[in-house]
This record gives structure tokens, C-alpha cells and sequence, in this order.
């Protein structure tokens, strides 16, 4: 049976992918734009996105990526990131898949 968070697992996961994948057509100077009310750049708010899942995962895991993503750091690009993003989605979707449900505070 899949769970609703298993599904809502998923699908952050494909919207992060599907989100990389446009971006990699981005230039530089349309990676730099940034817009009021936003993070900031395009590329800050792409690493902040990967950078946060990759923190749910360590405190859900205890798992650290060897080389955190550090906001303001040098850009990785947008495949580094995609590959990051698809780590840390899957293994949130197989945490999810193999939740105990009777181990679930609510």
C-alpha cells in the first residue's frame, strides 16, 4: 500500500527533478536574476531547495552528505545538484515506503 506520504514523496521528488531539468537551459545571467520576495538568485534558491532536503534527510537519518551544500558557497551547477536532489528524494521516498506506522507520533 502506498502511503500519502510515500506519494507526497514522490512527487517532491519529480517536481525538483522536472524544476533542474528546466533550469539546466538557463544561462548564467538568468541563473543570476533574482526577483523581490524571493530567496535571491535562481541559483541560490536551487541550492537552498537541494540543501534542505539533503538536511531532512541527515536529521531523519543521521545521514551528512560528505560535502554539504553551504548557501552563498560556489555553484555547483545544475547537474551536481540534480544528482543531489535525486539522492536525497529517493531516499525519503524509501524512508517513507518503510515507515512503521506504529512508530509515528501524533
Amino acid at each position: 500500500m502506498v502511503t500519502i506520504l510515500e506519494e507526497l514523496y514522490r512527487h517532491n521528488l519529480w517536481v525538483n527533478l522536472h524544476l533542474l531539468d528546466l533550469c539546466a537551459g538557463l544561462d548564467a545571467e538568468q541563473l543570476d536574476l533574482s526577483a523581490p520576495g524571493t530567496y535571491g538568485q535562481v541559483r541560490d534558491t536551487l541550492v537552498h531547495i537541494v540543501a534542505g532536503e539533503e538536511r531532512y534527510v541527515a536529521a531523519l537519518t543521521g545521514e551528512v552528505p560528505a560535502q554539504p551544500l553551504r548557501p552563498g558557497g560556489e555553484f555547483p551547477g545544475i547537474g551536481a545538484l540534480r544528482a543531489r536532489a535525486e539522492r536525497s528524494g529517493e531516499r525519503l521516498v524509501a524512508l517513507a515506503t518503510n515507515l512503521d506506522p506504529s512508530k509515528v507520533l501524533t
